[in-house]
């Protein structure tokens, strides 16, 4: 705040009423920065100053939703040298504040600003912001912000495919259990090559299968593989019936009229899939079995929900 003279402002201060019920003890320079920013909202001032006492602010609190709104409409008003400037900025805040959400929103709203205006469109450098991106999700695989907005990134600048089926397959090798590495894996796949609404190779099909079971032998009780299976199969309109024997290697209950075949269960989440199976087949006393177990045995914590399923057999 030294950097600027607000002495013409009337401090707007911090209220929370006569009677508060958990009042927030700020520190003294954040309590009179905040009361300048009221101030300065209050004569919807777009100015230098105003985007010097945003970023002092975010230093103190980066998830303040109300000051980097403020800060957008600052730097819309204040043009093209600033607008250049934002990126490397928000830049060292993302290196300190990784799980901030306002921060790629704020990216997001950048960039789109810098594309509708031709002399500086050729700036935006989406290698950067995907370096960006991966070396924030090597220190954290599973930040649910990052990879949001990597898919918006894929979007907006027609990534390419090559790239970032290379990048899930090498995070999923890194963690077999990193969901927000299947999620993306499945957001690229199902707008890409596998889109429902195309003639889809069924060798890519066949492929991607592979790829799943594979990495479910690494850990059959990772349920992650198990629901982007299913999700995968639902979109392309395929039949999950169609891979049971696949399945059976995971969760092997005999067949119908075998009464004493001792279960072999690898996975709850393969027995899970083949009690729908069963179900969709008509195989009652097979599907039956199969919920038993999981309440029974692999499942129990989840017992009321199996006997649910049951009742819908009826």
């Amino acid at each position: 705040m030294e950097k600027h003279d607000y002495s013409d402002l009337t401090i707007i201060p911090h209220s929370d009423g006569p009677t508060p019920l958990a009042p927030i003890l700020y520190s003294e320079n954040y309590s009179k920065a905040m009361g300048i920013l009221r101030a300065l909202m209050a004569n919807q001032e777009l100015s230098e100053r105003a985007l010097d006492l945003t970023t002092e602010i975010i230093d103190q609190n980066p998830a303040h939703y109300t000051v980097w709104a403020y800060r957008v409409n600052i730097i819309q008003e204040l043009g093209v040298d600033f607008l250049i400037n934002e990126l490397e900025w928000v830049d060292s805040i993302a290196m300190e504040a990784t799980k901030n959400y306002q921060i790629w929103p704020h990216r997001q709203i950048i960039l789109n600003m810098m594309s509708s205006i031709p002399e500086i469109k050729d700036k935006i450098d989406v290698g950067a912001e995907l370096a960006l991106v991966d070396t924030l999700l090597e220190d954290d695989n599973k930040n649910y912000h990052v990879w949001s907005y990597r898919q918006w990134l894929f979007n907006r600048f027609d990534l390419s495919f090559s790239r970032e089926d290379t990048f899930t397959r090498y995070m999923i090798d890194l963690d077999v259990r990193n969901n927000s590495a299947w999620n993306y894996r499945f957001f690229l796949l199902s707008a890409t090559v596998l889109k429902p609404s195309s003639v889809f190779d069924l060798d890519i099909l066949a492929e991607e299968l592979d790829y799943i079971f594979a990495n479910i032998e690494k850990a059959p009780q990772n349920q992650s593989p198990w629901s982007y299976l299913e999700g995968v199969m639902k979109h392309v309109g395929q039949n999950l019936s169609d891979l049971e024997d696949r399945f059976t290697r995971f969760a092997n209950i005999g067949s119908e009229g075998e009464s004493d075949v001792e279960p072999l269960v690898r996975s709850s989440h393969a027995l899970n899939i083949l009690a729908k199976i069963y179900a969709s087949k008509g195989q009652k006393t097979l599907a039956i079995k199969a919920l038993d177990l999981l309440a029974n045995t692999y499942d129990p914590i989840r017992e009321g929900y199996w006997a649910y399923r049951k009742s819908q057999l009826a």
